[in-house]
């Protein structure tokens, strides 16, 4: 099962974490979340629904009234823009 990045983010404050790993996990996932505003509603739908809903692909079709190869390639194609934006980031 995958945990939420929030479930991540909880998990360690609760554990004491130092303050500078707090701090990276929180900038971490300010840095997800606007990287997710640049993906289409579909993409971004099935890439929650994937990392979040742990859910498998067929489900995910089922539930959103979509052909299984669409969601694949709607999950590829979130990954592939993900990966991007976020390298770009790092590197800016």
């Amino acid at each position: 099962m995958h945990d939420s990045y929030d479930e991540q983010l909880h998990a360690l404050s609760d554990e004491a974490a130092d303050p500078e790993q707090r701090l990276s996990l929180s900038r971490d996932n300010q840095r997800l979340e606007a990287a997710l505003q640049n993906l289409t509603a579909d993409q971004r739908e099935v890439f929650l629904l994937r990392a979040y809903g742990d859910l498998d692909l067929p489900q995910i079709a089922t539930l959103t009234e979509t052909p299984l190869e669409t969601v694949k390639s709607r999950l590829r194609y979130a990954q592939q823009k993900l990966r991007r934006l976020l390298a770009e980031e790092v590197l800016t």
